[in-house]
């Protein structure tokens, strides 16, 4: 499982407000089932957090209300909630690693449906901060926000993969070996599949299922998640603040 899911909690109080974090890291949990999976499954962990740099391609987890004008917005939520206003965003998310430790991640956020005044918005977590700001036609941005660590739902310090849950029997179909593993996240229930190419033995994909949370807000969804591996590794963007 990637280690940077969260949980988050509307917080819109200003143009450059978003979200508080209520994340349970992954680490903390014992790896319990089957234990052929569960001795395979580290052996595809260790070898994904051993990889320069990945890309994610992720669909239902985030929303954004984000344009520009008299009144602007700049705002993303988390969670697989739809606060009104916002619309749904697929994540291009990069993450560099070394020494299989995340150093920064960035995150493409591109709306899914076009009202027709959305902007896309680019989120760094960094080592020296975390940052925010529109999104140009290319997947830059001009200048950036910084923002606490809290109004991220990612971050950084730590392997990006971690083995915890409980673990069904792996299943081959051809070259794909799939592996479900239930477990509990911000107070949710998680059923996690995750999808294994048998040659390169890294992750290709994932589809997380949320159950309902306790507070009202807290509805059930899925992520969909899929992995490429960079190379070469990229570079941090540059990182010029907003004025």
């Amino acid at each position: 499982m990637r280690l940077v899911r969260a949980s988050s909690i509307v917080s819109a109080l200003s143009l450059l407000a978003s979200t508080t974090a209520l994340a349970t890291p992954a680490a903390a949990l014992a790896a319990t089932g089957d234990q052929p999976t569960i001795a395979y499954y580290r052996t595809i962990v260790a070898n994904s957090n051993a990889l320069s740099a990945v890309r994610v391609t992720e669909n239902g987890y985030m929303a954004i209300d984000s344009y520009i004008g008299k009144v602007s917005s700049l705002r993303w939520e988390w969670g697989g909630k739809l606060p009104s206003g916002y619309i749904r965003a697929k994540e291009t998310i990069t993450y560099r690693q070394a020494n299989r430790q995340i150093s920064w991640i960035s995150d493409l956020l591109t709306p899914v449906t076009q009202p027709g005044y959305e902007i896309p918005v680019l989120l760094l977590m960094t080592r020296g901060g975390d940052y925010a700001g529109y999104a140009t036609a290319t997947g830059s941005a001009r200048c950036f926000y910084r923002y606490p660590a809290s109004n991220f739902p990612y971050s950084g310090g730590h392997p990006l993969w971690s083995t915890g849950g409980n673990f069904e029997p792996r299943v081959r179909h051809g070259n794909q070996v799939k592996v479900t593993s239930t477990y509990r996240s911000g107070g949710r229930s998680v059923t996690e599949v995750d999808t294994v190419d048998a040659t390169t033995k890294l992750f290709t994909g994932s589809v997380q299922h949320f159950g309902k949370g306790t507070a009202p807000s807290a509805t059930a969804y899925t992520a969909v998640d899929t992995y490429k591996t960079l190379v070469p590794a990229p570079r941090l963007p540059n990182i010029p603040l907003c004025k």
